[in-house]
């Protein structure tokens, strides 16, 4: 997909991958090895949690009826 658009791994800036089963970690884990190294997050952490927020859209106009 990276190849497609001009770009290579180097130019990733978030990889964010979500499993079913913990189980399916040390799998997940060697593949994720033999892209990124041994420096990504999924290789020492013990916990990583990412959290989106969205706020309402704050206009200040109200509807007239």
């Amino acid at each position: 997909m990276l190849r497609g658009q001009g770009l290579e791994l180097q130019h990733l800036v978030r990889c964010t991958v979500t499993l079913a089963d913990m189980a399916d970690w040390p799998a997940f884990n060697e593949v994720y090895r033999e892209f990124f190294g041994s420096n990504g997050l999924a290789l020492g952490v013990r916990v990583e949690i990412e959290c989106i927020a969205a706020a309402p859209c704050h206009t200040g106009l109200q509807s007239k009826r």
